[in-house]
């Protein structure tokens, strides 16, 4: 996985005419935990660190693993100590491979001056990564997709749960704690439990309110398992059989998938879900969805003017939701398997 990934890297590294490209946010997509991954051209990696997790860092799949402290302070025998700040670190990493033109996913435009200044033109280009993150391997499928099977244990918990007298608060809760329970090293956002008036606001903060018969429930949480994320939303109708909103924003999301397959445009998916959403489509306050992996929101963009296009082995949220006041609010959201002629649900079996 982690040679694969590199090679695409450094076919990209050289296409840009880069010496070299640092990554800072997606390390944990080639093997590391933390810390920052400096990738020439053609030599070894280069893994810089803080002291803190040198010794993790050191059993991970690079050898060259070097640390540093801003002040001079004791260190191991075999321990790569550079004693000063970061950007001077990273500077002595590169001027000994001899990169005068970098790439990196994300730099501060003090560090960029300051590289500048030393003789190294520091371009910041997230998408070589991003690209490169997309589509998904094979064992990083098989992760989501048990991701995804504790996400729906916990939204049947969640469902259980749906009456009069309980809490927002208490419902989460529970969800959270079966998660736990099924193997979930935590939650890649906080759950959301959003009811009443509460459920008209996408991205309500789960209270202490309680629930009333009649009230819309929007649940939307998500499991994290060896790091990969899951998301998955329902709306519930509090002791009554669903609602037109409910009705609506589940038919269109069944809609939208049909369209889903390699080569569709994201786009032209969002504008889709606007359209089959017809005169309510002005309560959609978000993007159709988005691609999830050891982030919950990463590329694809499925929102309006979005340029990406879809392609097979991605994996995908589609989340259309309608949010009207004094009416009531209703999401409804799963994750699909892109595939060359349609898509697989690896939620949805709720």
């Amino acid at each position: 996985m982690i040679r694969e990934r590199l090679r695409g890297l450094r076919e990209k590294i050289v296409s840009e005419n880069l010496d070299a490209f640092v990554i800072n946010r997606s390390v944990r997509y080639f093997g590391l935990p933390s810390g920052c991954l400096v990738v020439p051209a053609q030599e070894t990696p280069i893994v810089l660190s803080s002291r803190v997790d040198f010794e993790l860092l050191r059993r991970g799949p690079f050898k060259d693993v070097r640390t540093y402290c801003e002040v001079e302070v004791p260190s191991r025998e075999e321990e790569r100590l550079f004693v000063g700040e970061f950007w001077k670190f990273l500077l002595s990493c590169l001027q000994e491979i001899k990169a005068r033109r970098i790439g990196i996913e994300h730099a501060s435009l003090e560090m960029v001056r300051k590289l500048g200044a030393e003789g190294v033109e520091c371009l910041e280009l997230p998408a070589l990564v991003e690209d490169l993150v997309m589509v998904k391997l094979p064992h990083e499928i098989e992760l989501l997709k048990r991701s995804a099977r504790i996400a729906e244990a916990g939204m049947k918990r969640a469902s259980e749960l749906i009456e009069p007298g309980r809490t927002e608060r208490e419902i989460a809760a529970e969800a959270e704690y079966l998660m736990r329970k099924s193997g979930s090293e935590g939650t890649p956002f906080p759950t959301i439990v959003a009811s009443g008036a509460n459920s008209w606001i996408p991205h309500a903060t789960t209270s202490d309110r309680v629930l009333q018969k009649g009230d819309h429930v929007v649940v939307d949480l998500g499991a994290i398992y060896q790091g990969y994320c899951s998301d998955l939303t329902r709306t519930f109708r509090v002791g009554k059989e669903g609602s037109p909103l409910i009705e609506k924003v589940r038919t269109t999301q069944e809609q939208i998938r049909e369209e889903v397959r390699e080569g569709a445009k994201a786009g032209d998916l969002d504008s889709l879900a606007r359209k089959k959403l017809g005169k309510d489509a002005k309560f959609f306050a978000h993007g159709l969805g988005h691609g999830v992996g050891l982030r919950i929101h990463e590329r694809p963009s499925l929102g309006p003017g979005s340029k990406d296009v879809v392609r097979e082995g991605m994996v995908i949220t589609l989340e259309p939701g309608l949010y009207v006041p004094k009416r009531g609010g209703a999401r409804w959201e799963d994750m699909f398997l892109v595939k060359k002629d349609g898509c697989l649900p690896l939620t949805g079996h709720l």
